[in-house]
């Protein structure tokens, strides 16, 4: 006796793209990425196309299995989050697949629920649950980003608090070291007004070709959350105005890698 399926393009894209994007969201909450309100769901539909297209394309299971989890999988992840390093890169992969396997379950045990009556009673409460839980691990990912900092310079120790932005890639191409950024005027008058400081090119939003001036410190010290320092020697920091930092909890922004 054979088995006739239906099969519902529609319904299986926007499925796709829903899981995807929960699990990119759930990823980054869990890696404390910056949720990017345009490359997460970009790369939820491209994984949601790709994954169509090759269910529709393909008469192997297997080959579709296979391409699906070895290129269309990792090409998402480097959509929503970029490359940075291949620790980072590998830990977001498992990272991934452990959520996916999570709410994969979390479906297995509502599908019975369609049935009854109930159903949307449970999925609302779900996804009121769920809200509760991203809010409150938003809030602690914002907590954990920032650190205390203790800076050396000429023998003098400043405090200050830093945030651990992971979008902060800058390299210094004359020293080969990532760059922070810190408030300026906290700094020595000397090296305000120019002392000891080099200048490097960057790019940021409005602004493709800007020039921003550096300084090698002699030190700094980072409190970890688990206790514990973490000792930078010759910290490169970039001197950046205070109306950057206006409002905000932190005079310093540290490099995307600090703490890898």
């Amino acid at each position: 006796m054979s088995i006739t399926y239906e099969f519902y393009l529609d319904v299986f894209w926007v499925t796709n793209l829903i899981l995807d994007g929960a699990v990119l969201t759930l990823t980054a909450l869990l890696g404390k990425e910056r949720i990017s309100l345009v490359r997460i769901p970009l790369s939820a539909a491209f994984g949601a196309t790709a994954s169509a297209c090759l269910f529709l394309g393909l008469s192997s299971y297997g080959g579709y299995q296979f391409i699906l989890h070895f290129f269309v999988n990792p090409a998402m992840l480097l959509i929503a989050f970029s490359w940075k390093t291949v620790r980072s890169f590998l830990v977001r992969f498992l990272e991934s697949y452990v959520i996916s396997a999570l709410l994969g379950g979390l479906m297995s045990w509502l599908w019975p629920m369609g049935a009854g009556e109930g159903f949307w009673l449970w999925a609302a409460a779900g996804i009121f649950l769920v809200t509760l839980i991203l809010m409150g691990l938003r809030l602690r990912q914002g907590r954990q980003q920032l650190y205390e900092i203790l800076l050396v310079i000429d023998g003098q120790r400043l405090s200050c608090k830093g945030f651990l932005d992971t979008g902060n890639l800058l390299w210094d191409p004359l020293l080969h070291r990532p760059v922070h950024i810190i408030q300026k005027e906290l700094l020595p008058m000397e090296i305000q007004q120019g002392q000891g400081i080099h200048y490097i090119p960057y790019q940021s939003l409005g602004n493709e070709n800007g020039i921003l001036s550096v300084a090698v410190l002699e030190g700094m010290y980072i409190r970890k959350h688990a206790g514990g320092t973490q000792y930078i020697e010759k910290p490169v920091c970039g001197l950046a105005e205070k109306a950057i930092f206006s409002g905000k909890p932190y005079q310093m922004i540290l490099h995307g890698t600090t703490m890898e």
